[in-house]
């Protein structure tokens, strides 16, 4: 029965990515909502400017500040002013208020509204002032705050959120994506297989060599002959000595070792000597079928 094993899930989860696509498009819709309620706020500011038709005069009621004064007119942001036109601003006392040309480019086009930024003077006490003008027709002459710094902070706390989030979000996804991936190549490759078959241990040194038991001692020569008796006119023949005995077996070597050496055998026993011959005599009558003995003179 073939046993499955299941598969490891894959490491980090997809949900990671899930995550980093949620962090960019929530980043970049609050960016678009930053920048919308920013410009939303700018146009409720330049609708609430103070305003006084071309050639006119008219009040203006200011707190202690830094204002700009703003000519409105048809393509006010891309073009300069038609014609010229001349203004004065003075104090609840009568006293003419200092004003000096805007020092940058700032235009905007919002709510019905365009208008060009010409002038900027400062109160320092709240209250009414004269504002008058000279000058062609179809322009207006717009106070209030400088747009610059809402314009510039709507427009950097957009950007921030937006590239922040795109940024993490971007991380988030990525790591996710390539981390999976590498996980995912190891599942494929699967586990290793096994092992190769591995070397044994160096040989041992043998065991010391035995020593065989010794070869017994040879066996003993048998006994000499007897002496034989006398022969004729009194010459005795010399016996024969018996074989000498077999030498010992030698023993059997231990393992590995060389076998003991064996005793030589023992030697036989030399011809014994002659007897002496008995005194002359009568020798014995000789066997049937002798020959006659010699006659000695």
């Amino acid at each position: 029965m073939v046993q499955h094993t299941p598969q490891a899930p894959v490491r980090p989860s997809g949900w990671w990515i899930v995550v980093g696509a949620l962090v960019i498009v929530l980043g970049v819709i609050s960016a678009v909502a930053v920048g919308v309620t920013g410009f939303v706020r700018m146009s409720g500011d330049i609708d609430s400017f103070q305003r006084v038709e071309v050639p006119g005069s008219g009040e203006l009621d200011l707190d202690a500040g830094d204002y700009t004064i703003y000519f409105e007119y048809p393509g006010a942001s891309s073009a300069g002013t038609p014609e010229s036109v001349w203004v004065a601003l003075t104090d609840p006392a009568g006293e003419e208020v200092l004003i000096e040309d805007y020092s940058s480019r700032q235009t905007y086009g919002l709510g019905g509204h365009e208008g060009r930024a010409i002038f900027t003077f400062r109160v320092d006490e709240s209250g009414v002032y004269t504002l008058d003008t000279e000058g062609g027709p179809n322009i207006t002459v717009a106070v209030g705050h400088s747009l610059g710094s809402s314009i510039v902070g709507t427009v950097l706390i957009a950007l921030a959120i937006g590239l922040i989030s795109v940024f993490v979000g971007l991380a988030i996804l990525l790591t996710a994506v390539i981390r999976r991936s590498r996980a995912r190549r190891k599942l494929t490759r699967g586990p290793g297989g096994p092992g190769g078959p591995g070397f044994g241990g160096p040989v041992g040194p043998g065991g010391e060599s035995g020593f065989g038991a010794p070869f017994g001692p040879g066996g003993s020569g048998g006994p000499g002959g007897y002496v034989g008796p006398g022969g004729p006119a009194g010459v005795g023949r010399g016996g024969y000595g018996g074989p000498g005995g077999p030498g010992g077996q030698g023993g059997f070597g231990g393992p590995y070792g060389p076998g003991g050496q064996g005793d030589p055998g023992g030697s036989g026993g030399s011809f014994g000597p002659g007897g002496p011959g008995r005194p002359e005599g009568p020798g014995a009558p000789p066997p049937t079928g002798w020959p006659a003995p010699p006659q000695h003179p």
